[in-house]
């Protein structure tokens, strides 16, 4: 959940000793891209909004 939070947040997770491997943030998104479209797949036209708001995620995490 570290990707959604301020780079503060990301400097104290480092200076307490947490590390992240490099290129965490690819995997991260890779990761979202996969479970956004999964919600996707099992949204149906009852939910058009989420639909929508799906969409647009994915178009965001697509473009990063």
């Amino acid at each position: 959940m570290l990707r959604y939070e301020p780079q503060g947040s990301l400097h104290g997770y480092r200076d307490r000793g947490g590390a992240l491997e490099k290129g965490w943030r690819m995997v991260a998104r890779q990761e979202d891209l996969v479970a956004l479209l999964d919600v996707l797949r099992h949204t149906t036209t009852d939910t058009p909004r989420r639909s929508a708001d799906l969409v647009h995620l994915i178009g965001q995490t697509v473009s990063l």
